[in-house]
């Protein structure tokens, strides 16, 4: 299992609503 795509999708979508707050 990698997690390596799953990390990346992770921060794609959590990134824009860390720099919002």
């Amino acid at each position: 299992m990698d997690l390596a795509p799953v990390i990346e999708s992770l921060q794609a979508t959590l990134a824009p609503q860390l720099r919002q707050q």
